[in-house]
């Protein structure tokens, strides 16, 4: 069950979504490690989920100037979940992202010299709590990171200077296990780079 809305003000400079939802969800599909030392994934039926949250996003221009902002909220339990050794109900349900957040400035300077334009942008996103098992005694927290890009513009083409995860966040994307070890997929360190790109039609 979801409802929700879009919403324009100021002459559609200034943009707004919101949306509500619930969701009951009966015989949940779940993604589970075997145990001792098999490896692989399995499929089990995780019997009854419920979930419910918002998500709002909101955008504002004002010449060049461009703003955005976003937020997701989920509560994902399990409502009926016992895989015969533990009862899992009222347990979070795992790889569920509990909050997601992003923002972003942009600002293009116009010019009339040899370069055409001038973008900068940084930005924002955040991401957690995510519960990695049923049982809930493992999870990630929640993790923000940073990025910017710098590119000029000539016409068709276009050179980008961009950083990413500016701080260096230290957090996981994943969790499994594997011969009744458990391991955890580490996110990307600070990355730096240079982008060049053409956009044009090449005649013959």
């Amino acid at each position: 069950y979801e409802v929700g809305g879009h919403f324009s003000s100021f002459d559609s400079r200034l943009l707004s979504d919101l949306s509500f939802f619930f969701i009951n969800c009966r015989d949940q599909q779940l993604t589970v490690f075997p145990q001792g030392k098999n490896t692989g994934r399995m499929m089990t039926n995780a019997g009854k989920t419920r979930s419910f949250g918002a998500e709002a996003s909101l955008t504002y221009r004002f010449g060049d100037l461009t703003l955005t902002g976003a937020y997701g909220y989920a509560n994902a339990k399990f409502v009926d979940y016992d895989d015969g050794n533990n009862d899992y109900g009222g347990k979070y349900v795992p790889y569920a992202p509990m909050n997601t957040a992003a923002f972003s400035a942009q600002y293009v300077f116009r010019l009339k010299g040899f370069v055409d334009k001038i973008l900068l942008s940084c930005n924002w996103k955040g991401v957690g709590d995510i519960y990695w098992n049923e049982s809930n005694d493992l999870r990630q927290n929640f993790y923000s990171m940073i990025g910017s890009i710098v590119s000029l513009s000539h016409k068709n083409w276009e050179l980008g200077f961009w950083g990413k995860n500016l701080t260096d966040a230290d957090y996981n994307t994943f969790y499994f296990l594997s011969m009744g070890n458990s391991f955890v997929q580490q996110g990307k360190p600070r990355q730096l780079g240079v982008s060049l790109k053409y956009d044009g039609l090449f005649s013959r």
